[in-house]
């Protein structure tokens, strides 16, 4: 079972940029509902050199990084959530090839209208 995650982790990788929305639980307001997220592949390539990239961008750029020395995923973070719902939350990480990309068709509306609501 070891053998073939770490079979995983030599795939290639790609950049993945993930945005979610965090709203508030329509029965109970003092909860947090269900997710909505869009996951969009930016760049496929080693682990490493996507890593390196990324964190050499967003650095110079003052995002904060986050840098898994075990597994080698790297995440910069555009937006982070806040302890109030409803919330945001946007990166850029890196990750297996696995993943696909993924966006419920109202996502955009509703990215919009929870980022205007932080502005």
């Amino acid at each position: 079972m070891l053998a073939a995650f770490e079979e995983e982790l030599t795939c290639p990788w790609a950049l993945y940029h993930v945005r979610r929305i965090l709203p508030v639980a329509k029965a109970d307001p003092t909860r947090r509902g269900r997710a909505m997220r869009s996951v969009e592949r930016v760049d496929v390539g080693r682990a490493s050199t996507l890593g390196r990239r990324l964190q050499s961008v967003w650095e110079r750029h003052g995002v904060p990084v986050e840098v898994d020395d075990r597994y080698g995923r790297v995440r910069a973070w555009v937006q982070r959530r806040g302890p109030e719902l409803p919330a945001v939350e946007e990166l850029m990480v890196t990750a297996p090839f696995h993943v696909r990309d993924k966006r419920v068709p109202r996502f955009e509306r509703k990215w919009a209208a929870h980022r205007g609501s932080r502005s």
